[in-house]
């Protein structure tokens, strides 16, 4: 009586694995964007910032409609920051301090939406280190952005990207960016 009972089971649960397949298929992008934004906070002076952005992400489809992401990302330097000619007075004396030049990584866990032909929708938060003049500090960064794809494996990324570095020599800063680049699946 066991037998016949473990043939029907087998049988019965063999569909499942090919059903979890098909909703959670597993996908790898490479993102390259130029961020325009700006950083604020403390006694620094705010400024205007523009840098670039090279992300690789894994996804993983949970149902139909949703699904998973991880992505590790780096910021190598800011590219062009405002102008410096300017004295903003500092509550500390003299003239605030620019805007550090900051570098980063980070690493965003969030939800998508799984690609239909045209469309993806991400929104994920996660954790940053940056650095700026041999200073290190943690942050936490968020990440919403759509992917338009023309093409099957080649999309244009909209978005919006925000780090909060709640300690830099005794200050809070925050810093958003818009995102617009490449994804390429």
């Amino acid at each position: 009586m066991k037998l016949p009972g473990l043939i029907v089971g087998v049988f019965v649960l063999s569909p499942l694995p090919a059903l979890a397949t098909a909703q959670a298929q597993t996908s790898f992008a490479v993102d390259a964007s130029v961020n325009v934004g700006a950083g604020k906070g403390g006694e620094f002076k705010n400024d205007d910032f523009a840098s670039w952005r090279v992300g690789a992400s894994l996804a993983r489809g949970i149902t139909k409609k949703v699904g998973m992401f991880a992505e590790l990302a780096v910021d190598p330097t800011s590219l062009i920051t405002g102008d410096k000619l300017n004295c903003v007075p500092s509550t500390r004396g003299g003239c605030a301090p620019a805007f550090p030049k900051f570098s980063s990584a980070s690493l965003l866990l969030g939800a998508t939406s799984t690609r239909d032909r045209w469309l993806e929708v991400r929104g994920g938060v996660g954790g940053a280190v940056l650095s700026s003049d041999h200073t290190y500090v943690g942050g936490v960064v968020s990440q919403a952005d759509v992917g338009l794809f023309p093409l099957r494996h080649a999309g244009i990324v909209l978005g919006w990207r925000a780090i909060i570095v709640p300690r830099f020599r005794h200050d809070r800063l925050t810093l958003g960016s818009a995102v617009v680049g490449l994804r390429l699946r």
